[in-house]
């Protein structure tokens, strides 16, 4: 990783809000003359968590036409815009109701006038 001054302490602050446990650093090269350092982290393994498989039960358009609702299988907290990848349309809000299973989708942007299909291409961890 590449990192000036400005940013060094940037950097840490989100390697431990994302709960990675830095065991090492160290200097890489980089070309002489240049304000920016090359960094080189090594990370405890302990911190990962195991991943789980989630099933999506139903997806279907909401009261409202600009929203889906999603509904999983089990509980997932705190989902955001940046978890779900769709096209056609741009996330405008989510919205997370019933015990964390079911997530409400408000759009907005969307890549054309008229009758669109918007499709979810996935959901991710981040």
């Amino acid at each position: 990783m590449i990192v000036d001054r400005g940013n060094f302490n940037i950097v840490n602050k989100a390697l431990e809000e994302r709960n990675l446990d830095v065991q090492n650093w160290s200097y890489g090269s980089i070309s002489s003359g240049s304000p920016n350092k090359s960094i080189i982290y090594t990370f405890n393994n302990s911190n990962i968590k195991e991943l789980t498989d989630v099933k999506i039960n139903n997806i279907e358009q909401y009261d409202n036409k600009n929203a889906i609702k999603i509904e999983f299988d089990k509980e997932i907290k705190d989902l955001k815009a940046a978890n779900f990848n769709i096209d056609n349309a741009i996330i405008k809000k989510v919205e997370q109701i019933q015990n964390g299973k079911t997530y409400i989708l408000y759009l907005e942007h969307f890549s054309s006038f008229g009758e669109i299909e918007v499709k979810l291409k996935s959901i991710k961890r981040l």
